[in-house]
């Protein structure tokens, strides 16, 4: 995908966005709160042996795991991803100057 300003524009709202979000109160408490809710779950994927009619039910427990996971880390990768993006553009508008400076 091109390196456009409304490109950067976006990251630049994304990123300012997600960080703000990571900040407040509630998101806090709110990854406290999956963060146990993952704790516990793990403790009972470990704890309760697998027998072959429950496998379904360990693989369904593993994506749960797995999603809150996800909802508690996506802040943070939109973060990183954004801040690739807008590194990106101040690369690209680096070397066009490079070019226009050597012109």
């Amino acid at each position: 995908m091109p390196l456009t300003d409304n490109r950067l524009a976006e990251a630049v709202r994304r990123k300012n966005a997600m960080a703000a979000l990571q900040h407040t109160e509630g998101w806090q408490m709110l990854v406290l709160i999956l963060t146990e809710i993952r704790s516990l779950r793990a403790t009972e994927l470990v704890t309760n042996p697998v027998v072959a009619d429950g496998l379904y039910a360990q693989e369904f427990a593993k994506g749960i795991i797995q999603g809150l996971q996800l909802g508690i880390d996506t802040p943070t990768t939109l973060v990183e991803e954004s801040q690739a993006v807008i590194s990106g553009f101040d690369e690209v508008e680096e070397r066009e100057e490079e070019v226009d400076n050597a012109a």
